[in-house]
Formats: C-alpha cells, structure tokens, sequence
C-alpha cells in the first residue's frame, strides 16, 4: 500500500465585513472610541472584518453631511451591519439601519 498524498487546503474566502452602527454625536471622543473599539474586537473574534465609521478617512470636522455620505458608502461594501445598544438615540445610525434594509444587508444587534 503506498502511502496518500495529504494536501494542504487555503481557504482564499474573504472575511465578512460587518459594519458598525451606533451613536457618536453628543458623546466624547473617548468614550467613543472605546465603544467602537470594544465592538472591532468582538468583531474580529468572530474572524469577520470590521468597518468602523469612525476611520472613515474623512477629517473629524468633516460636515455631518460628508460623514454621512462618506459612512453610507462604506456601509454599501459590506454584508451585514452590527447595531450598538444605543442606535435608537442616534439619527446617523437610524438612517444606516434603514440603508440596510433597504439594501437587503444582514443586520445584526447587540
């Protein structure tokens, strides 16, 4: 009996990129960051990509308008958005749960 030949498979499947929705407006730069940051751990544990709106490339004084259209395009490359516990008290995160929707993405909430 010869002895198989064993071959090493990579999956080449690129992570689900999962965006994140929450309130920024009206809270601290800290605070925020740590939010966004807790849930791009999370994210990532589960071998899937974050996207957060908070590294949009756009400077931080950027008009609520650019951020916007800026997070909604970002929203667009992905497959499934993840909602913060605090969504509802944020008009931003309710018009990208809405994209969401209406764009058939996965969503998800904490």
């Amino acid at each position: 009996m010869e002895p198989q030949e064993f071959k090493i498979y990579k999956d080449d499947t690129p992570a689900k990129k999962v965006y994140i929705s929450g309130k920024i407006t009206g809270q601290t730069d800290e605070f925020v960051a740590a939010k966004f940051s807790e849930a791009e751990r999370y994210i990532s544990a589960f071998k899937m990509q974050p996207v957060s709106p908070l590294k949009n490339g756009l400077p931080k004084d950027a008009s609520y308008k650019e951020h916007m259209r800026r997070d909604l395009q970002m929203l667009s490359e992905c497959q499934t958005i993840l909602m913060l516990p605090d969504w509802k008290s944020s008009p931003g995160a309710c018009e990208e749960l809405q994209y969401a929707y209406t764009n058939a993405i996965e969503i998800l909430f904490l």
